[in-house]
């Protein structure tokens, strides 16, 4: 006799859907407290001494004087292409010194597409989003991405695409500020058992990477960063804080159902071939019909132990019917 196993459970797979509904919403706040503590004038300072070049000779306290007085918040949404939408996550400009910035924090460096040419793609799009200006006025663009999680050895990263001028015959230089419009900046946040290379890089694990308790990040902010915590910055600390480890829990129990689920998946199948196996040995001994009566029996026993389900459902699972379905639900009851 063969069973015809169901690998589908309905009620478990209603189960997971209400367990996990919420993650993306969840995880969606999370993202948005990390933009929120990154647009902080005093987080803002350490990236941008660091990344860009135009303001690596001030100090941070300058920069972020700078940010405080002449920082301009542009649009999140460049709908100029059509049907090629693109969303910033921060975006904003210092007039003083003709500079565009998007600040991109991603979670993970995703598999579907390479991130450094989407990278080039948002910076050019900020580059052609001047268009209506003279070719000589236009605004340089940094496109700086912070990548939480980076690839294996990505972290401890800090990467600049630009453009660079080669002479191929005599030498003769163009105008620098003509040609290096749009500059890339690719920064991979140390792992967590990394030690941090720089200031900044020591800043954003303690921000985004470290497993910390809430209070400790702020200590550490204070004392060894000078970073005031404002009420705002304190309150998107506390709810980044609750928020990563929600994020995390409902990350875990995704985990556990899908290996519950792998699981069930492997052990029927597994089962099958017990059941199969040990049939044909007891109908070598006593009989076929004997045979696959117990091993009906064995793997219905095992299935409601397994997962504390009553007899019923355990030999819908197995697909259990007939006469043979009557005998069992007689022993088993």
């Amino acid at each position: 006799m063969v069973f015809r196993f169901s690998v589908v459970c309905i009620y478990m797979k209603n189960k997971n859907t209400r367990l996990l509904d919420t993650l993306e919403q969840k995880r969606n706040a999370y993202d948005e407290c990390c933009k929120k503590i990154l647009l902080d004038p005093q987080i803002m300072a350490y990236i941008l001494k660091e990344c860009v070049n135009e303001l690596s000779c001030f100090s941070r306290k300058e920069i972020e004087h700078l940010l405080c007085t002449n920082m301009v918040i542009g649009n999140t949404e460049d709908l100029t292409v059509s049907g090629a939408k693109v969303c910033f996550d921060i975006c904003f400009q210092i007039p003083d010194k003709n500079l565009i910035i998007d600040l991109e924090a991603q979670s993970k460096d995703p598999s579907a597409y390479p991130l450094l040419s989407r990278a080039i793609y948002y910076g050019n799009r900020l580059l052609d989003g001047q268009i209506e200006e003279r070719y000589g006025s236009f605004r340089k663009v940094y496109s700086i991405w912070i990548l939480l999680d980076p690839a294996r050895d990505g972290g401890n990263v800090i990467n600049v695409y630009r453009v660079n001028e080669k002479t191929m015959l005599k030498e003769y230089k163009g105008n620098e500020a003509y040609y290096d419009l749009v500059c890339i900046v690719m920064i991979g946040v140390p792992k967590e058992n990394e030690e941090p290379m720089n200031e900044l890089m020591g800043l954003l694990q303690v921000l985004f990477v470290k497993n910390q308790e809430v209070e400790y990040i702020k200590t550490t902010l204070i004392q060894k960063y000078g970073i005031l915590l404002t009420k705002e910055l304190d309150q998107e600390v506390d709810a980044m804080c609750n928020w990563s480890e929600v994020v995390y829990q409902n990350a875990m129990r995704k985990g556990m159902q899908e290996g519950m689920q792998k699981g069930m998946q492997k052990g029927i199948q597994k089962g099958m071939q017990e059941g199969i196996q040990k049939g044909i040995q007891r109908g070598m001994d006593k009989g076929i019909q004997k045979g696959n009566r117990d091993s009906a029996l064995l793997h219905t026993k095992k299935i409601m132990e397994r997962f504390l389900i009553g007899p019923q459902e355990a030999m819908d699972v197995l697909d259990i019917q007939g006469q043979l379905r009557e005998d069992l639900l007689k022993e088993l009851e």
